[in-house]
């Protein structure tokens, strides 16, 4: 799809290249015809002198009376100025035509034509033939003349209008880019503050634009601080809801406590075992609005602090284990992506792995065209047919001691969330699993787009 700077440009070009070219062929046409037309008058004025000078014998028999006539164009052979004068009986040619002729009809009285043809020598001829009548005698005269140097005057003429309006067509086209340019530059500038805001590096657009465009921009800000504030009440409720459930919770375990004598056996020992499953719930979704910590959204996370803070959070939760999370970073890299959300992916990926490895953790970062993220233990791993189940949102909570399968299938939201995929293997290095997420970056043109 073609730029709105291109799309302009190009328009406006095509506008003025058929201007000026119409400019053009309107002038030529203009010039050729009023050259003609001065011609034309010339030689009416020819062909009535002429007439003048044309006599009517006793026998009917036209005969010229030279007195009349220039003695000095018609008479020189080749001039590039010649007559004709014919009558039904009679024929008469300037001396200037030499051994040659004039192809042109006899014209009854009042008739005129023009006629343009090669002459002698080559020459270009604009021949003006007009019928009249004499005494009775019905006498077709043609007067012509050479247009050759009048040709090559409009020629040089319209070689240098051509070479006028080409240069002003060059200087408008170039002032045209520069005025798009200044024009558009808002556009430019939102474009640049769109990329950024993608990149987590400012949390708004300007609001100093243009009038056309300020509403697009207030409306786009507007929208900004309305996700923002949605998502941190869905991340702020999650954490209300938790806390909210502890309580509750507690006393009914108190309860069931005090009057475990007087229930069943069977019934106190499921209440009990639902009730260990909803508390693990419960501090799991604790753990993750921790993980993820507090600030706006569209703030890209910092490869090093944040990921840092992360893994000291997660050694510190399992310091019975002695554990050790080793972080390789291939290169120094900026994460743009949102920060909660990589927290949260980061947050779930290490959480799983830490609850299963002995001893060691390992999270590697790539970026080039994806930003790859591998997290792998040292734990038991999971048997290949297994593997398909982690995802699987039934699995994510009630079987959450059974293996590897907490937090990942909101780990499979988040990757879905920005097109990319995951992935589970074998970890050669450490033997137990290798979780790898590959991301798309985003990019502000398009070619990499976020699911709501």
């Amino acid at each position: 799809m073609l730029s709105l700077q291109k799309r302009l440009g190009s328009g406006l070009l095509i506008s003025l290249t058929i201007v000026f070219g119409s400019l053009w062929l309107v002038t030529r046409i203009a010039i050729e015809h009023l050259a003609e037309e001065y011609v034309v008058s010339r030689l009416s004025h020819d062909s009535e002198s002429l007439l003048a000078a044309v006599q009517i014998n006793t026998k009917g028999q036209v005969q010229m009376d030279s007195t009349h006539i220039a003695p000095t164009i018609y008479q020189r052979p080749f001039s590039g100025h010649y007559y004709r004068i014919q009558s039904s009986h009679t024929m008469i040619r300037s001396r200037s035509l030499w051994d040659q002729d004039l192809d042109v009809p006899l014209l009854q009285s009042g008739e005129v034509t023009r006629i343009h043809t090669l002459g002698p020598l080559q020459q270009h001829l604009l021949i003006l033939v007009r019928g009249y009548q004499k005494q009775d005698i019905v006498i077709s005269i043609a007067i012509a003349e050479d247009l050759s140097q009048l040709d090559a005057e409009i020629a040089i003429f319209q070689r240098y209008f051509a070479i006028t309006a080409g240069t002003t067509l060059f200087i408008l086209i170039v002032l045209q880019i520069l005025i798009l340019r200044g024009g558009l530059h808002p556009l430019h500038r939102i474009t640049h503050e769109l990329r950024e805001l993608g990149q987590g590096q400012r949390h708004s657009l300007e609001v100093d634009t243009p009038h056309e465009i300020a509403p697009l921009v207030h409306e786009v800000n507007r929208l900004l601080v309305s996700n923002i504030q949605r998502v941190n009440r869905s991340r702020n409720a999650m954490a209300d809801l938790a806390h909210a459930l502890k309580r509750p919770l507690t006393v009914i375990q108190q309860h069931l406590q005090e009057h475990r004598k007087a229930l069943p056996s069977s019934f106190t020992t499921v209440t009990e075992s639902q009730l260990q499953n909803i508390r693990h719930s419960i501090e799991h979704i604790l753990r993750r609005a921790n993980l993820a910590g507090s600030g706006p959204a569209i703030v890209r996370l910092d490869a090093h602090t944040d990921i840092q803070d992360l893994i000291n959070s997660l050694q510190h939760m399992y310091f019975d284990k002695q554990l050790h999370i080793d972080y390789v970073q291939i290169e120094p890299l900026t994460i743009a992506f949102d920060r909660q959300d990589m927290l949260e992916l980061l947050g779930n990926l290490l959480d799983n792995a830490c609850k299963w490895a002995r001893h060691l953790v390992r999270l590697e970062l790539v970026k080039n065209t994806e930003l790859c993220i591998k997290v792998e233990d040292d734990g038991p791993g999971v048997a290949d047919t297994d593997r398909a189940k982690l995802l699987q949102r039934g699995n994510r909570l009630d079987e959450s001691t059974e293996g590897h399968g907490l937090g990942l299938a909101i780990v499979k939201d988040i990757v879905d969330q920005y097109n990319g995929h995951i992935d589970f293997s074998s970890s050669d290095r450490l033997g137990g699993l290798c979780v790898q997420v590959n991301l798309p970056i985003p990019d502000i043109n398009g070619s990499s787009t976020i699911n709501d």
